[in-house]
C-alpha cells in the first residue's frame, strides 16, 4: 500500500513540475514577445520623432 502510495505520490510530482515548467515557459514566451513589440513599437516612434538626416 505504501510503495503504491508513494509511486503515485512521484507521479503527481511530476506532473506538476511539467504543468509547472509549461507555464514559467509560456510565461517567459510571452514576456519576450511583448518586450520584442514594445522595442518596436518605440523605434517607430524615436523614428518619427528624429527626423531623418539623409
Amino acid at each position: 500500500m505504501s510503495v503504491c502510495c508513494s509511486s503515485h505520490n512521484s507521479y503527481s510530482l511530476y506532473v506538476m513540475q511539467r504543468i509547472l515548467e509549461w507555464i514559467f515557459f509560456s510565461f517567459l514566451f510571452l514576456i519576450l514577445q511583448w518586450q520584442f513589440s514594445c522595442c518596436i513599437a518605440l523605434r517607430r516612434i524615436l523614428q518619427n520623432v528624429t527626423p531623418s538626416r539623409s
